[in-house]
């Protein structure tokens, strides 16, 4: 077997090692220095005995090489085991989400033993590496399983009123032929069968909906409309449908997405212009082709508070809803034959929530009894022991998203106790000061499960990071910049 035949560089000991090791790394037998086996012999032997630049004779050994690099490996194996146990749950609805915590820690751990590879020059970087993927993709499963399923329990309480009135619904809406087609014109109609008595509907026939030859068609133009026959039979409200809810700025074009390139996209306002909260608004959208007809309908709920996976807020009397900057809703099933720009739409249901809220009538620190324990303590805290200051909320320059509202402020504990959860209501305001939108933010949260913030201590300060503010998207550009109120909603403290 050839040999290979060196000194070690910093004790001159002789080691021979098989012509196999050439390029790798050990340790030296004698003064363990790291040591790089060279690709042929350095030192002539003469009858096997090597003879030293210093004149002294030396056994020749063999050294045992350590090439692996032990801690990435750990690692790696370690966020592998995490990554794996994620996915044995994973795909389960909901109880995937409680493991993705571990399936978090697996990515550290992997995230670290990277580190530690590539500082030992890659050696062992292919462990930690899998160890990554598996918990990213243990991460993903999780999210993905829970909403589709929440996807398929929203799409059924969206359905869950045609279901309910099937007889009463297909029958008003369908044409001689019995082919179903939306409403036949552009303003707000009630179904008379809604209106008349159990003895009435059974010999009588639909003629709102419908035109002269008994064929019922889709709306004839772009303005606010509601389907009467998807939403409960009250006078009231199909009254507050049509004279109460404004939608406008409505656009449905052909617009870019990162994923899919071109899609039909929407993007639109809605005012709520009287006395009641709405909880739920439900829009039918009818597309169009180039000779006018209806090929293609979608259904869009902009506002769902009982959605499971994000509900949305309500829209409080005066409020405007829109899309968040820079944001639409895209509609990838929209047949080629439509024509951009050409299409109606409907109200085609919506629900109120029971009781409203005013917001604060200045800018001024408040106190929302409603919304904490009903403890005299805890107000009183809210009211004289937190120091809200510093505080500017005006449109500031995002990275992302150009020029949006953003929040800077600090907040003081000037009480004994030592707050773990703090949240702030704020109200944005009109140019004629009327309240136009309300988002809630929580600078602390102690039990957030991604990020936990610090707890405020007594005599604490709490401030938004240096070169940082915190960004509100949704907010309606009839806002007027500065013009704004906020209360204290909740706080706990830490136990």
């Amino acid at each position: 077997m050839n040999e290979i035949v060196f000194s070690c560089p910093e004790c001159n000991h002789i080691i021979t090692l098989p012509s196999i090791a050439a390029g790798r790394n050990g340790a030296c037998p004698k003064c363990h220095a790291e040591i790089t086996v060279p690709l042929g012999s350095t030192i002539t032997q003469s009858q096997n005995t090597p003879v030293m630049p210093d004149g002294a004779n030396h056994s020749p050994q063999t050294v045992i090489l350590t090439t692996k690099n032990t801690a990435s490996l750990t690692l790696g194996i370690v966020s592998v085991a995490l990554g794996s146990i994620t996915l044995l749950f994973g795909w389960i609805p909901f109880v995937g989400l409680i493991a993705i915590p571990i399936a978090a820690l697996g990515a550290m751990v992997a995230l670290i033993g990277g580190i530690v590879a590539i500082g030992k020059g890659f050696k062992g970087f292919g462990m930690p590496a899998t160890g990554g993927l598996i918990c990213i993709f243990a991460i993903t499963v999780s999210m993905t399983s829970t909403k589709t399923v929440v996807d398929v329990i929203n799409d059924s309480n969206d359905h869950l009123d045609y279901s309910q009135n099937a007889g009463a619904t297909l029958s008003n809406n369908r044409s001689a032929n019995g082919n179903y087609n939306p409403p036949t014109n552009g303003q707000l109609e009630s179904n008379s069968n809604d209106q008349l008595d159990s003895s009435q509907n059974a010999g009588a026939t639909l003629s709102n909906n419908r035109s002269a030859n008994g064929n019922s068609n889709p709306p004839t133009n772009g303005q606010l409309e509601t389907n009467s026959n998807d939403i409960e039979s009250n006078n009231n409200k199909i009254l507050y449908m049509k004279d109460k809810i404004r939608i406008y700025d409505l656009e449905l074009r052909y617009m870019t997405s990162v994923l899919n390139g071109k899609v039909p996209g929407l993007t639109l306002k809605i005012k709520n212009e009287s006395n009641q909260t709405i909880s739920y608004l439900k829009l039918n959208l009818f597309f169009k082709d180039r000779n006018g007809n209806v090929i293609h309908e979608e259904a869009y709920t902009p506002i769902n508070t009982k959605s499971l996976f994000d509900p949305d807020k309500p829209l409080k009397p005066g409020y405007i809803w829109q899309n968040e900057k820079g944001t639409f809703s895209a509609f990838k099933s929209v047949p080629d034959e439509w024509v951009e720009g050409s299409f109606d739409f409907e109200i085609a249901d919506l629900e109120s929530a029971i009781g409203n809220s005013n917001p604060p009538t200045n800018g001024q620190l408040e106190t929302n009894s409603n919304d904490i324990e009903s403890n005299n303590n805890k107000k009183l805290y809210m009211k004289d022991k937190i120091r809200i200051y510093d505080l500017e909320l005006r449109y500031m320059k995002s990275v992302l998203n150009g020029k949006v509202p953003g929040l800077t402020l600090k907040i003081k504990n000037e009480g004994n106790q030592t707050i773990s959860y703090l949240k702030l209501n704020l109200f944005f305001k009109d140019r004629n000061g009327n309240v136009i939108h309300e988002e809630a933010y929580t600078p602390i949260n102690t039990k957030s499960l991604f990020d936990p913030d610090k707890p405020l201590k007594p005599g604490y300060i709490w401030q938004n990071e240096k070169g940082t503010f915190s960004a509100f998207k949704s907010v309606p550009g009839e806002w007027v910049e500065g013009s704004f109120a906020f209360e204290i909603a909740d706080l706990e403290f830490d136990s």
